[in-house]
């Protein structure tokens, strides 16, 4: 599924805050050390920062809001699995993380605080996504992008022990915000 997929399920804002530019997203994915998937750069600069569903909050590489910014959330996320990991090894997650091959890449987290992951194995339009649940070694792995994984999440189509079924605020599908 495509942006335009997700457009048609959530309207993006009319005007999106922090959506960066074209020289901007060299020196983000530069700071990341990896070209990061189309889809995602699509969407930042459709809906820029925001809540989705009152719920689910798309890292932005722009955002002013630490707890929203991809690049220091990305240091605080890995950061604190890796000390999960090297106490628990890989009961307390299986899988490698970033910036080691196939590692996950956290770019979204939600209200519980569950952290939302790339699986960076192969190009990175292919990247699957992986949620992991707060507090807890448990995991779920999706093949889709960003979009398709929203697009199926609005539409209801993604069953997640993780994510409440009926997380979704209707009424602001997509909130802009700071």
């Amino acid at each position: 599924m495509t942006l335009e997929s997700l457009c048609k399920v959530m309207p993006p804002p009319p005007v999106p805050i922090e959506t960066g530019g074209i020289e901007e997203w060299l020196v983000v994915e530069e700071a990341v050390g990896i070209s990061l998937p189309n889809d995602y750069k699509q969407y930042i600069r459709v809906f820029g920062t925001g809540c989705i569903g009152g719920f689910l909050w798309p890292l932005n590489p722009f955002s002013e809001n630490d707890n929203l910014n991809l690049l220091k959330g990305m240091v605080a996320i890995l950061g604190a699995l890796r000390s999960l990991k090297d106490k628990w090894g890989d009961r307390q997650c299986p899988y490698p993380l970033y910036p080691e091959p196939g590692g996950l890449l956290p770019w979204g987290v939600t209200d519980n605080g569950d952290v939302l992951f790339w699986l960076t194995e192969g190009c990175s339009d292919e990247w699957s996504v992986v949620i992991n649940e707060a507090r807890a070694p448990v995991y779920e792995e999706y093949e889709e992008s960003i979009t398709g994984f929203l697009t199926k999440l609005v539409l209801r189509e993604i069953v997640s022990e993780i994510i409440p079924p009926g997380f979704l605020d209707r009424d602001a599908l997509f909130v802009s915000r700071k």
